[in-house]
């Protein structure tokens, strides 16, 4: 009895067409009717989906030999039809959700335990709905964009140290070059000196020389 409401809930579902219920607001009358009228035109399509089912159930039936049991062919059957259950599911209840929470009184207990448990199922849905996906990868694609930044950031951040480290090295040999022109500079100044001194030496060395020969 379960999988037949299930079963009932999902084809009206798919019949009406309920994968964003976004457009579809509780209130909103006028779209509620365009809803309805165009549940019947979309029974169309859905019997044409239910016949090319059948069709690849045939042509799978007539190139097998031997032939599936029918509980194969039911198996097939419900797995086409359910493939897209999870989704269609959880846009469904999404409608269902937003319009038990309109309606519910909230001055009651049992329909604040009733909404309660229908918005907890709708969260726990809440992964298998389409319109959730694209919104994961918009998130995705800001995460990828943010940390592109960040690597872009620590690339550039690493040129301008190599760049400063760079400059630093040059002021520092500039200032090498300099000390050692300097140097070079004064080179013929300390060998003045050093000559002055030793003169200063012999000097002196003369002088206690005669003093000590005259005492």
């Amino acid at each position: 009895m379960t999988m037949l409401l299930l079963s009932l809930f999902l084809f009206l579902s798919f019949a009406a067409g309920v994968t964003a219920p976004e457009d579809v607001y509780v209130g909103d009358w006028d779209g509620l009717l365009d809803r309805l009228d165009g549940l019947l035109n979309r029974f169309d399509g859905v019997f044409d989906r239910l016949d090319k089912l059948y069709a690849v159930l045939k042509a799978i039936a007539s190139n097998v030999a031997p032939v599936p049991p029918s509980w194969v062919l039911a198996a097939l059957l419900l797995f086409c039809w359910y493939s897209s259950a999870a989704r269609r599911l959880a846009a469904a209840w999404k409608f269902l959700s937003r319009w038990v929470e309109s309606v519910a009184p909230a001055n009651s207990w049992w329909s604040r335990a009733l909404v309660w448990c229908v918005v907890f199922v709708n969260r726990l849905l809440q992964p298998f709905r389409i319109e959730d996906w694209d919104a994961r990868v918009h998130a995705a694609d800001q995460r990828v964009a943010a940390a592109e930044q960040q690597a872009a950031d620590a690339i550039r951040r690493a040129e301008e140290a190599a760049a400063n480290a760079e400059q630093k090295q040059q002021e520092a040999a500039a200032s090498l070059a300099r000390i050692t022109a300097i140097c070079e500079q004064k080179k013929p100044l300390i060998a003045t000196l050093q000559q002055q001194n030793a003169t200063l030496q012999q000097q002196i060395a003369r002088l206690m020389q005669g003093t000590t020969s005259e005492g």
